[in-house]
């Protein structure tokens, strides 16, 4: 997930960040997810064993430890005991299996499925050669993840925070293509889907059921897929809502650049887009 650290004074006004995302999504689908402007979402809906601090260094996610035997091949993942979807069900080992596979199933015409490659027998998997419960995970009981490489990788950790290594929902991904929709979708990240408007807005709000929800400080993310940014900044803030407006461009070089204007002139440090510790 991306993540932020926000410090506002007490209020009881809903914090809203306005992302000028520049782009609709095809899908929130994490397993489906590519370019940025798709990511920017889904790693705040989902989340995965690890995750990236704001450092960009490998840090506990759903997973709240680890180890990795001394050839590098097992790795061994124990998961936090108050891990939960935003409907409030439990987020387990099984969980995780289920990602995996899904991901390398050929069936689900994932984006870059190689990202799992590391992983034993995931490259059979995705061509076909081998049944999906060929692929090395394995959940020993609810709260343990077993991943078996092909060999050692180094920076295997960090594969593990793309969206092809986070978790889906069985029950959810099981209603059809439609399940990434308000209302239906269940995810396990910081924020839940809230609303999504074609072509005008997609809004997440906060996943009450989060293990860390304590600490999430922004109420409510709105990301405009506008590609007219004065469009999308709004022109003032009401007494009610806060609001950071945070847009990218492209310079002529083809470097890019974040832009960042607090509508409310209130204190924050960000780091380096959203919403958790």
């Amino acid at each position: 997930m991306l993540a932020c650290f926000i410090a506002v004074p007490p209020a009881t006004a809903e914090t809203v960040l306005r992302i000028a995302n520049l782009a609709e999504p095809d899908s929130l689908d994490p397993h489906k997810a590519g370019p940025g402007y798709i990511v920017h979402i889904t790693r705040n809906l989902f989340e995965g064993l690890v995750v990236l601090d704001p450092k960009g260094n490998v840090a506990p996610g759903v997973a709240e430890s680890w180890s990795v035997s001394e050839d590098g091949l097992s790795y061994r993942f124990k998961l936090r005991a108050n891990a939960r979807w935003s409907n409030g069900d439990p987020v387990t080992a099984s969980d995780f299996v289920f990602g995996f596979r899904r991901a390398e199933d050929p069936k689900t015409n994932a984006r870059y499925p190689e990202m799992l490659y590391p992983i034993k027998n995931a490259e059979e998997v995705y061509a076909g050669k081998l049944d999906i419960t060929a692929l090395g995970v394995a959940a020993p009981d609810e709260r343990t993840v077993q991943i078996t490489l092909k060999a050692p990788t180094p920076y295997f950790l960090q594969v593990l925070a793309l969206e092809q290594a986070m978790p889906v929902r069985e029950k959810t991904v099981r209603l059809g293509e439609d399940w990434v929709k308000p209302g239906k979708m269940v995810s396990n990240g910081a924020y839940m889907l809230d609303d999504w408007k074609p072509f005008e807005h997609i809004r997440i709000i906060k996943n009450p059921h989060y293990w860390n929800a304590g600490k999430i400080a922004i109420d409510a993310v709105l990301f405009d897929p506008s590609d007219n940014l004065a469009a999308a900044v709004p022109a003032s803030s009401t007494s009610s809502t806060a609001t950071l407006m945070i847009f990218r461009t492209i310079n002529s070089a083809g470097s890019s650049r974040t832009c960042r204007r607090n509508c409310a002139s209130r204190p924050m440090r960000l780091s380096p887009i959203i919403c958790s510790t």
